[in-house]
């Protein structure tokens, strides 16, 4: 929101409400605002929490299993979208593999630059909205790691696999993980407040109004987080998470010219089973 929009009830009341599902607040004002992209790159880069990326253990062995599961070789090209900084492609280096990232914050693309030069490691990176990529590289693999897939309305979602599918040369997989209706918390509704004299969104005093909303029909999640600056500015973030069944992600990827070759219960190459919260797919441009 810009600054204009300080508080009043009446506007406030507006906001809280139940929103139109997938409608977008500011992607780009989430990502890359100055101090959110600050404590988000922290989460990224802490070792041990499962939150902007996944544990380094976690993605080490998730590494491993893709590359052994796809029979990736030396030289073979991968493209991860939404790389944030680098942590998947500096564990697949070690694998001699030709890799690009792309990223929609700035702050986490030039982290992973810093990080490649200061350690003499060959990746290149695109600080870029990967839903308006218009990219001629041709590549043997593309990943989509942590729920990205969800976060995106179905026009989006058809426009993402054309343009995945566009970077993919013939018989190139697509790997990416989503969340399943069985997840968790998918159907809890709630609303809560809390003071923060600073915190993730602001160095600011701030009160934070946390929204939960569920839409049955689309099988959708909805974080909205409305946030009131100490001054009177409000901002406002909402965090998708579309879930799907196996059924309705072969059905999208069969319209997008892809074939799944592989489900697993999650990237570590758990097996497959029906009632699992998250789904791994492998699938293979046709």
């Amino acid at each position: 929101m810009k600054n204009k929009d300080k508080f009043n009830l009446n506007y406030l009341e507006q906001i809280s409400n139940k929103p139109k599902v997938f409608s977008y607040s500011d992607r780009r004002g989430f990502w890359d605002d100055k101090y959110i992209s600050k404590k988000m790159l922290e989460a990224h880069l802490n070792p041990y929490l499962d939150a902007a990326s996944r544990k380094y253990q976690t993605i080490k062995k998730s590494c491993k299993w893709m590359v052994e599961s796809l029979e990736l070789k030396k030289g073979d090209s991968l493209i991860d979208l939404g790389c944030g900084p680098g942590l998947y492609l500096n564990e697949l280096y070690n694998y001699g593999l030709n890799l690009t990232g792309i990223d929609y914050s700035k702050r986490s693309i030039e982290y992973a630059k810093e990080y490649s030069n200061k350690n003499n490691i060959d990746i290149k990176y695109l600080y870029k909205d990967y839903l308006t990529l218009d990219y001629s590289g041709k590549f043997n693999v593309a990943t989509l790691i942590y729920y990205d897939f969800g976060c995106f309305k179905k026009s989006d979602v058809k426009k993402l696999l054309k343009i995945i599918n566009s970077l993919l040369k013939k018989n190139g997989y697509f790997v990416f993980d989503v969340q399943t209706p069985y997840y968790t918390d998918l159907k809890e509704e709630r609303s809560n407040w809390q003071v923060c004299n600073g915190g993730f969104f602001s160095p600011n005093k701030y009160l934070e109004l946390q929204n939960k909303y569920y839409y049955p029909e689309y099988e959708t999640r909805l974080n909205q987080h409305i946030i009131i600056e100490d001054n009177g500015y409000i901002k406002e973030y909402r965090l998708w998470h579309k879930h799907y069944t196996l059924e309705r992600i072969k059905t999208l990827l069969n319209k997008s010219n892809f074939k799944i070759k592989k489900v697993y219960s999650n990237l570590l190459g758990s097996k497959y089973n029906k009632t699992s919260k998250e789904l791994g797919i492998i699938a293979q441009k046709k």
